[in-house]
């Protein structure tokens, strides 16, 4: 079962007890540890929306693409003018202005 209060992708690994049946009985063949890496994404519902300003420049970016990752993972979806909302650079200022 997985905890309730756990947003985003998680990584984990499993274990498996396995079985065979052999003239008509079952016979335990042990615990088996996997050892390759699965991952979950879990994200709530509805998924709000959240303006997120931030600058286009590549120093801008390294700064604010983990802000808006971190939002993300809490179950929003984040929406950039001029990153998500994919307009021509010159509009930008005219798109994040209030209608």
């Amino acid at each position: 079962m997985l905890p309730q209060n756990v947003v985003g992708m998680k990584i984990f690994t499993i274990k498996y007890r396995m079985h065979e049946l052999i003239n008509s009985s079952w016979i335990d063949l042990g615990l088996y540890p996997s050892d390759e890496k699965y991952f979950v994404s879990v994200y709530p519902t509805p998924l709000y929306r959240v303006f997120v300003s931030r600058g286009l420049g590549i120093e801008d970016r390294a700064i604010g693409d983990p802000i808006a990752n971190t939002i993300r993972e809490w179950g929003f979806e984040t929406v950039t003018v001029g990153i998500e909302l994919a307009v021509p650079e010159e509009e930008v200022p005219r798109k994040v202005r209030p209608m």
